[in-house]
């Protein structure tokens, strides 16, 4: 028996994650990109089959989603001769997965900016909340939020607030709801 010994010059982080996930409907999810706070999934809990960015620590991830053993070239196999109907952006990464490319996520993914402190104070001040909003036309925060969701007006960042030109348009919107 011959021992042959191995020495890198740095240390060498080797990191196993499992590609295939299914949540407690039994629906399946691939792993596409795993990044420091998002995870790209490929899945068809909608009926359509899409590109989803979920939290890290959101709860879908932390407590539903549980590891299965499977191989991802097959699961995407699968998720393309499905005859459900596929986002571009699902095509485009199923494409690379079964071309083999080293990057899995589409080019049309991208690392979100990074804003200077002047910036983001500027664009603090220029925000106007949805509180302050409701409190001048009379409306409680949860009814113009679920209205506002309902038509697919969700704010860009995390925070229900726009720039003052937005808000305008949305005080309008919601006034108008309010009268009818």
């Amino acid at each position: 028996m011959t021992t042959i010994r191995v020495e890198f010059p740095k240390k060498i982080q080797v990191a196993f994650y499992p590609l295939i996930y299914v949540d407690r409907h039994r629906h399946t999810y691939l792993l596409v990109y795993k990044g420091s706070r998002y995870n790209y999934y490929l899945t068809m809990v909608t009926g359509v089959i899409e590109l989803v960015k979920l939290g890290v620590t959101s709860e879908t991830v932390l407590s539903e989603l549980t590891p299965i053993k499977g191989s991802l070239t097959l699961a995407a196999k699968t998720y393309s001769a499905s005859y459900l109907t596929k986002t571009d952006e699902a095509v485009k990464t199923l494409d690379n997965i079964l071309n083999g490319r080293e990057c899995l996520l589409p080019n049309w993914v991208k690392a979100p900016e990074q804003l200077t402190n002047e910036d983001r104070l500027k664009l603090k001040a220029n925000a106007i909340p949805l509180s302050t909003i409701c409190k001048e036309l009379r409306l409680t925060e949860s009814s113009c939020r679920q209205y506002l969701k309902s038509q697919g007006l969700r704010p860009e960042g995390k925070r229900w607030q726009w720039q003052k030109a937005e808000a305008a348009q949305i005080k309008a919107l919601l006034a108008e709801a309010a009268e009818s």
